[in-house]
């Protein structure tokens, strides 16, 4: 869910019959001002969906779900810049039981370096998918920005500057570049 540039999780959740807001802002008792008519238009449109598709009975059930504004240990007071990365984050590890989910985040104090590498993460997956029509140009362009500062000797600055570990010497093991390793060793 989008709203006023913030991004939450809303999980339909059929097991617990309930509808889930999963958002990594802790808004306490103000939780249903924030989320009550998003998620209010969000149902109505999903019970027209469904009645739409002639699942009536199913509709009628889904309107009269609870909702549940989940409360997690690692909810921030103040992080709205990073909403995406938690979004993300919790639609890739939440299964619909809150008693089994792990996302390995820390306490808001303590989240800057996992946040900074998840970011990291997602942006690697998004803009080396399969799905990006961009893929072969950002591959290239990546490796030859790689061979220019590796020639430079700013690798290792660069990877010791985002790293909390001791610089590597082997710097050039941990950059991968899929689909351009082997059409670069025949060079």
């Amino acid at each position: 869910m989008l709203s006023y540039e913030h991004y939450y999780l809303i999980c339909l959740n059929i097991k617990t019959r309930s509808w889930e807001v999963i958002d990594n802002i802790r808004h306490g008792r103000a939780a249903n001002k924030e989320y009550g008519r998003k998620l209010r238009q969000l149902k109505q449109h999903f019970v027209k969906y469904l009645k739409n598709r002639e699942l009536t009975w199913f509709a009628t059930s889904i309107n009269k779900l609870k909702t549940i504004h989940m409360k997690m240990p690692w909810q921030t007071f103040k992080n709205y810049i990073d909403c995406g990365v938690f979004l993300m984050r919790h639609m890739e590890t939440y299964k619909g039981n809150k008693n089994d989910w792990t996302t390995q985040f820390k306490i808001e104090q303590r989240q800057k370096v996992q946040l900074d590498r998840l970011r990291t993460m997602y942006t690697n997956a998004i803009l080396t998918s399969n799905m990006n029509e961009k893929r072969e140009f950002v591959l290239k362009e990546s490796k030859l920005f790689y061979n220019k500062i590796a020639g430079q000797g700013l690798l290792k600055v660069v990877i010791a500057g985002s790293s909390r570990k001791s610089k590597s010497k082997k710097t050039e093991e941990s950059v991968y570049f899929p689909d351009l390793l082997s059409a670069t060793e025949s060079d």
